[in-house]
């Protein structure tokens, strides 16, 4: 018995290892901040602006990992990418990024908690357009962090929804990625600045190139979402 060449085997890569990184970043972030809020207020200290500043840092950070999320999501749907990365390699990207970006709302979203000069409530944080600050933009990243919850939440339901239904839950990435983009510029102290305006225009670029090549030639050349596992190790094999 000898085993065949798998080269020409297509097979999508194994789970990412560093899936677990998202949660414990976003443990460790939780459990900072928890020490870093009690003690201030034990001893009176002021924790602004450097709790806005991890905030801004944060949001930025949320943005890029949210684009490239979607950009890879939009290259596993056509065949953009196939000629430079393995589609297993980039679903593997896709979904690590995603659950990163997850974690990167967390963050977000208690770094906003924290800031003593904004003052945000958990309804400001949790409910839309609540906040009364820099509004319609804090309300629109609102609805941004719910529509990426409910499109993460899909991935490990998708099982019990089925995957018909996990693909249309995930045409809600187009309107998670304007309103995104939307509230980064509206709601950013700094959007105004020559490198932001760079990184959103850059940004948005590539992304409404993408989706007009989804739009146009996905339709002509339909590639399913979900890679192909690698087959089992008896197909592999063979008797001489």
């Amino acid at each position: 018995m000898r085993l065949r060449s798998t080269r020409s085997i297509p097979t999508a890569a194994p789970p990412e290892p560093a899936g677990v990184y998202p949660v414990g970043l976003l443990a460790a972030v939780s459990l900072l901040m928890l020490v870093t809020a009690s003690v201030a207020n034990l001893l009176g200290w002021e924790l602004s602006p450097l709790t806005w500043y991890l905030a801004r840092a944060s949001g930025v950070t949320l943005y890029l990992l949210l684009w490239a999320s979607t950009m890879l999501g939009l290259g596993l749907s056509t065949r953009f990418l196939d000629s430079m990365m393995r589609r297993g390699d980039v679903f593997s990207l896709h979904a690590y990024l995603t659950a990163l970006a997850l974690s990167f709302l967390g963050v977000h979203v208690l770094t906003l908690a924290a800031d003593q000069y904004t003052a945000f409530t958990l309804a400001d944080l949790l409910i839309p357009f609540h906040s009364g600050m820099r509004e319609p933009w804090t309300g629109l990243g609102v609805i941004a962090g719910w529509l990426l919850i409910t499109i993460s939440a899909s991935f490990p339901l998708r099982k019990l929804t089925g995957y018909r239904f996990w693909r249309k839950a995930h045409w809600l990435t187009l309107p998670l990625m304007l309103i995104g983009f939307l509230h980064g510029i509206g709601s950013g102290t700094d959007s105004a600045t020559t490198p932001m305006a760079l990184l959103y225009g850059i940004t948005g670029t590539i992304f409404v190139f993408l989706f007009l090549y989804r739009a146009l030639r996905g339709r002509r050349n339909p590639v399913p979402l979900m890679p192909k596992t690698a087959p089992p190790l008896d197909r592999m094999t063979a008797r001489t």
